[in-house]
């Protein structure tokens, strides 16, 4: 099994990290196909290709303000 960092390594194309922004560190690196899929939501604003990604809201009763808040960014090199 690859690390994400040799995944990059191998392939100049960044992986992706999605993140709920409620609190819980970390989230699951994606794919460029899965960030891509990510993407097509409605209702998103920015743009997953650019270094600060993007982000959107989702209806969620336990959120604050009754949402959840996620972004979708690209990882270009692992901390």
């Amino acid at each position: 099994m690859t690390t994400p960092a040799e995944s990059a390594a191998a392939d100049p194309t960044p992986l992706y990290w999605l993140r709920q922004r409620n609190g819980a560190p970390g989230g699951p690196h994606l794919t460029a196909d899965e960030a891509a899929m990510v993407a097509k939501r409605p209702g998103a604003i920015g743009d997953y290709l650019s270094p600060v990604g993007m982000s959107w809201a989702e209806p969620d009763p336990a959120g604050p303000g009754g949402f959840s808040y996620f972004t979708l960014t690209p990882i270009y090199s692992e901390p």
